[in-house]
């Protein structure tokens, strides 16, 4: 589920909620994914599941945006 919804614009309580239950799952990429949907909608959960996804080498990590996710919601929160 968390592969369709870390996109979806129209994020409201119940899919950050769906989200941020994928913070757990074995597969790194889900866990990114969750992070990433959750820092889109401003969910301070995405904080917390950073430290989840464990090492990722950037260097060979077609979509780098993806873990910049987290970057992007402090420098919003922090103005």
């Amino acid at each position: 589920m968390c592969e369709q919804l870390y996109e979806f614009e129209g994020r409201g309580p119940a899919v950050a909620d769906i989200l941020a239950g994928s913070l757990t799952e074995d597969d790194q990429l889900v866990r990114i994914k969750a992070v990433s949907g959750l820092a889109g909608a401003d969910d301070p959960r995405c904080l917390e599941g950073a430290r989840l996804i464990g090492p990722v080498d950037r260097t060979s990590w077609p979509d780098t945006w993806l873990l910049d996710a987290v970057s992007r919601y402090e420098q919003r929160r922090d103005g």
